[in-house]
């Protein structure tokens, strides 16, 4: 009797460990999408630099539009980075919509210049209340095709993003024997200065007045 008893609560403790060890798995884990998008090895970098990524399998529901400002430069990617740590940009406006097992769609738009995107396939990973979004983007500029990664990430809130962080970094580039465009694997980072995106109603520009620094988020060079 009390051989099976050990027996049961050996299974039971076994049980435990399997189960602890898969929840543990999810809330680390990312999807094949995104690791197709990015090698595990790109993402430590971005950490390293300050670039929060949350993992795992249940993200929140992260829809709505979201204003960023200011939005400051928080990692360049070198020293020879002409721009340095604490520049800021004029506002972006993040459409965050469609989201369903894992992948969501995301328009874009800086306030006050022509930076846009719009349908943008994306995937987002996370768990509670916090997660990242993945997208991945092509395109071509002076003959130079290349590839670019972006990485959003935050914490849902009923008033918008906290801790908002936006990071990018060049995954491929065929064409470039000058080294026009930033060398592959190079990442900047950027971030809400005053730690929280916030929540508004419409997607258009609405009323603001901007500087004369209308540099892209996403700028290449």
């Amino acid at each position: 009797m009390k051989r099976t008893f050990k027996l049961i609560a050996a299974g039971l403790l076994l049980t435990g460990f399997l189960f602890n060890s898969s929840c543990s798995k999810d809330k680390n884990e990312l999807s094949e999408e995104i690791q197709n998008i990015i090698p595990e090895q790109t993402i430590k970098d971005l950490e390293a630099k300050g670039l929060t990524v949350n993992r795992g399998n249940k993200p929140p529901n992260a829809e709505g539009i979201f204003e960023v400002s200011p939005f400051e430069l928080l990692a360049p990617y070198g020293a020879e980075d002409p721009w340095q740590k604490g520049r800021r940009i004029n506002p972006y406006r993040y459409k965050i919509y469609d989201q369903t097992k894992g992948k969501v769609t995301i328009d874009f738009k800086q306030l006050s210049s022509n930076d846009h995107g719009n349908g943008m396939g994306s995937y987002i990973s996370g768990n509670g209340n916090k997660f990242s979004i993945f997208t991945e983007l092509k395109g071509e500029t002076n003959n130079i095709s290349y590839t670019h990664v972006t990485i959003i990430s935050g914490e849902i809130t009923d008033t918008g993003i906290k801790d908002f962080q936006y990071g990018f970094v060049m995954t491929d580039k065929k064409n470039d024997d000058n080294n026009t465009l930033m060398e592959i694997g190079k990442s900047r980072i950027w971030i809400d200065a005053d730690k929280l995106a916030e929540k508004v109603n419409e997607f258009k520009s609405g009323n603001y007045t901007p500087s004369n620094n209308e540099a892209s988020a996403s700028s290449i060079k």
